[in-house]
């Protein structure tokens, strides 16, 4: 009989999030393969909803609260003085008061304790843990302590940085000074603690693979990235009313988007009506850098080509990316350690990808590999590259691809969740013969 499987994860169907990828295909490849699964998420309310196939995979929710029942009496106290206060100016020290004393993630975890979880869903062989948000991989852990069964913890991102490729500002920075250092000090420690218990670990690529294994000391490992949907196949290209570059989703503070905007004033030098025969489509962007969309946003208005579109569901968010001339892909500046969902499924949209990098990072090794796309690496070359292809456009010329199918195929989410599907049932196996032991 195949283990059974718990994955806990702040986002699953119906979210419609990058998040949600992952440990969805995860679930679905597992209970097609048999296996009993249960998923435990955080209850949202979802605007453009994801609605895969969920048959056979046990959805449950967890709702968040600032303040938690698994803190003492003079941290609950300390969580009502912080949500209270946070507003108010001089708030630093209590906020790192609140950093250093209260659970990691305290401001939004889930108010769910071990006995609760077992009551819902029942005991598990497998408790595996995808994040972040950090705060799973400590309930993952007690869970497992709980019912004997086997801990794996996955990261999608770092949670601290211990090799320099995996850095990316605010989402692994926590702070300067005496403040980030202790903040940075508490996170390393928490790492070491609760993911450190875990029987494996899984990742989204290869350094942040070595990163995590770094930080929590686990020998076992597997590097498993997402992918594209291989169900979803690309439908017939038609002629846009103009030269379209798309770009889905969010927008990071690491990225250089300066390059992207020097080449458009190039193109608009060569091309007095670039407005009339090109456009740059952001679908659904959202950053946490409210300065960059604001320049963005200006920019657009001076040379007329920068459109911002509101956010879809996933279905008409891929479908824009099949509709256009070409996709684009901004890498985050030295760090070559990411792999984005948004880029992979691109790889799956059928149309060229471009991409804008710094640095020989892991999108330019696959988009090498399956022949999808051009790579660029300064203002001058991503405006001759659009200059080509803008000229070829107006002659009515389609710029397409010639996959490497084979390659291609590595990259798709059934490919990459039969790997690590058979990986957890052979270190299960072993996990059983070590308690046997």
């Amino acid at each position: 009989m195949r283990p059974s499987v718990l994955i806990l994860s702040n986002q699953f169907p119906p979210v419609n999030g990058t998040g949600a990828r992952r440990p969805y295909y995860l679930a679905r490849q597992l209970a097609d393969e048999g296996h009993r699964v249960s998923v435990l998420s955080t209850s949202a309310v979802e605007s453009q909803a994801w609605l895969p196939d969920v048959t056979g995979i046990a959805v449950h929710t967890a709702s968040k609260k600032s303040v938690q029942r698994d803190t003492n009496a003079l941290q609950r106290a300390l969580a009502r003085a912080h949500e209270r206060l946070d507003s108010y100016p001089g708030h630093g020290p209590l906020r790192l008061l609140a950093d250093l004393i209260l659970p990691e993630g305290h401001l939004d975890r889930w108010d769910t304790l071990p006995h609760e979880v077992e009551t819902l869903v029942g005991k598990h062989d497998i408790v595996l843990a995808t994040c972040p948000s950090w705060y799973h991989f400590r309930l993952a852990a007690q869970l497992a302590k709980r019912w004997g069964a086997m801990f794996i913890a996955d990261y999608r991102d770092p949670w601290t940085v211990h090799i320099g490729s995996v850095s990316m500002g605010s989402l692994t920075n926590y702070g300067t000074g005496l403040a980030g250092r202790l903040r940075t000090w508490k996170m390393r420690r928490a790492e070491r603690k609760w993911p450190g218990q875990a029987f494996a670990i899984t990742a989204a690529t290869g350094p942040f693979l070595e990163n995590a294994l770094r930080a929590t000391g686990v020998e076992r490992g597997l590097m498993v990235h997402g992918g594209f949907d291989p169900s979803l196949l690309p439908v017939p290209h038609f002629r846009n009313d103009k030269f379209t570059l798309v770009y889905t989703g969010r927008l990071y503070d690491g990225q250089d988007w300066g390059t992207v905007l020097d080449a458009i004033d190039i193109l608009r030098a060569s091309a007095p009506d670039l407005d009339q025969v090109f456009r740059l489509d952001f679908h659904g962007a959202v950053s946490a850098d409210s300065a960059l969309l604001q320049r963005l946003k200006d920019a657009g208005r001076v040379n007329g080509v920068i459109q911002f579109l509101p956010r879809s569901g996933r279905e008409d968010a891929l479908m824009a990316q099949q509709h256009a001339d070409a996709l684009l892909n901004v890498s985050m500046d030295l760090n070559n350690g990411w792999l984005p969902v948004k880029f992979l499924e691109y790889l799956g949209a059928g149309r060229p990808i471009i991409l804008c990098v710094k640095s020989n990072d892991l999108t330019v090794d696959v988009v090498q590999r399956t022949r999808t796309g051009t790579v660029t690496t300064n203002a001058t070359e991503l405006a001759e590259l659009l200059t080509t292809r803008l000229n070829e456009w107006r002659t009515g010329a389609e710029w397409r691809i010639d996959p490497d199918r084979a390659e291609l195929n590595r990259f798709n989410y059934a490919y990459q969740m039969r790997i690590w599907t058979a990986k957890l049932r052979e270190w299960f196996m072993e996990f059983q013969q070590k308690g046997a032991s």
